[in-house]
């Protein structure tokens, strides 16, 4: 997952908060700030928590890892 702001991001699958297996940040980026990749099963229900900002809008893009 890339947001395009310096949030905190938290990742729950069936309720229990996950931690990201690899993160990235850059500052120098137009549109990209931090990128945080999770490993998640197959088909299980994930809820995403985007904190910590306060600009009116964010940028979220989700991409299945290779």
């Amino acid at each position: 997952m890339t947001i395009s702001r310096n949030a905190g991001i938290d990742v729950f699958e069936n309720g229990m908060r996950l931690k990201a297996v690899a993160a990235a940040e850059a500052s120098d980026c137009r549109g990209v700030r931090k990128s945080e990749r999770f490993a998640l099963a197959p088909g299980d229900l994930v809820l995403v928590q985007v904190s910590g900002e306060k600009a009116p809008s964010i940028k979220v893009a989700f991409e299945q890892a290779p």
